[in-house]
């Protein structure tokens, strides 16, 4: 997925003419920033994070977590940079809430259940094992 993303931005700024302005001195030294640097281990560990999620976790889960990480980056990017907040983003960190909120109330069970397969609905009897 990193490789992919590191394509299309080098696609994107070469499409653009800007390519070459991405690797100036100056565009270089403003990655050195206390705050540019945060955000990039912050980003490292999340994707650590998320990866530790995909190997345990159901796909609905998976996707809660997706939707809280946008939700808490929109947050904290208004809290360390000032970045507005609008309605826009104000209404859908409401709605990724409640629907946390609703799944809480209701969570999907996965497991397996002793004595039933999975592939047809039917039960297995112990006296046939």
């Amino acid at each position: 997925m990193y490789v992919d993303s590191v394509a299309c931005n080098f696609a994107v700024l070469w499409a653009n003419g800007s390519l070459a302005d991405a690797f100036t001195k100056d565009s270089l030294l403003s990655i050195s920033h206390g705050k540019v640097l945060a955000i990039i281990f912050n980003n490292a560990a999340i994707g650590i994070t998320t990866a530790l999620f995909l190997q345990r976790l159901n796909s609905i889960l998976k996707t809660f977590a997706s939707a809280l990480e946008i939700m808490f980056t929109a947050v904290l990017c208004w809290f360390i940079f000032g970045i507005p907040v609008d309605m826009f983003t104000f209404i859908a960190i409401a709605i990724v809430s409640y629907a946390v909120l609703l799944y809480a109330h209701n969570p999907v069970d996965n497991t397996p259940k002793a004595g039933k397969s999975s592939v047809d609905g039917t039960q297995k009897s112990n006296a046939s094992v």
